[in-house]
């Protein structure tokens, strides 16, 4: 008996977004592109943060619009190639996970209610808590994506028994910075949306 092909849904996963993307930039370039309608959209926000992570699913009229719409993979969009393929399914509702909903303005709605809110920004605070960090990271990988927030004065990783523990510490020369920083929560860096929080204590490196 030959194993019956599951039928690809009309799901997409588009990732790669500028972070002032909203419903309405995806919904004009699909229709003004490709004369594809979007039915809804959902966005992924990290769960710590609930930040927008800069993905989400969208969901298409037809099997054969979502695959049209694979087409435009690497289309810019708000001066970001665009990434899309077909979502992967897991069942019912197992693909919302950590999603809000962001609407024509961009603002996060719905979202993961048990998101962890970000710290309170101690007086004169210079120094950013960074998690959920790729092993592969790099101080390189840190000034590409938060060199533009304010001058870094240092980077520092922390080690649990001689290993990388997958977080660290960003000190700015600036207490504005972190302020720029905490924007960029959810941030994908090597395919892992980092999370960012106001550090506690000012940390000398």
């Amino acid at each position: 008996m030959s194993q019956r092909t599951p039928e690809r849904g009309p799901r997409c996963f588009i990732g790669n977004l500028s972070f002032k993307i909203t419903d309405d930039d995806v919904k004009s370039f699909f229709k003004d592109t490709a004369g594809l309608d979007v039915v809804s959209i959902d966005w992924f926000t990290d769960k710590f943060t609930g930040q927008f992570k800069g993905s989400g699913i969208i969901d298409f009229a037809t099997p054969e619009d979502a695959q049209k719409a694979t087409t435009f993979h690497d289309s810019e969009v708000l001066g970001r190639k665009m990434m899309i393929q077909i979502a992967k399914s897991k069942g019912p509702g197992g693909d919302r996970g950590d999603r809000g909903g962001r609407g024509a303005r961009g603002a996060r709605g719905g979202g993961d209610r048990g998101a962890r809110p970000p710290s309170e920004k101690p007086e004169g605070c210079d120094t950013c808590f960074i998690g959920n960090l790729s092993f592969q990271i790099t101080d390189d990988d840190i000034h590409e994506v938060f060199g533009s927030c304010g001058t870094i004065v240092s980077i520092r990783w922390v080690e649990k028994e001689g290993q990388f523990s997958g977080i660290g510490f960003i000190q700015f020369q600036e207490t504005e910075a972190t302020d720029k920083a905490m924007a960029l929560a959810g941030t994908d860096i090597k395919g892992r949306p980092i999370r960012v929080d106001y550090a506690q204590s000012r940390s000398k490196f």
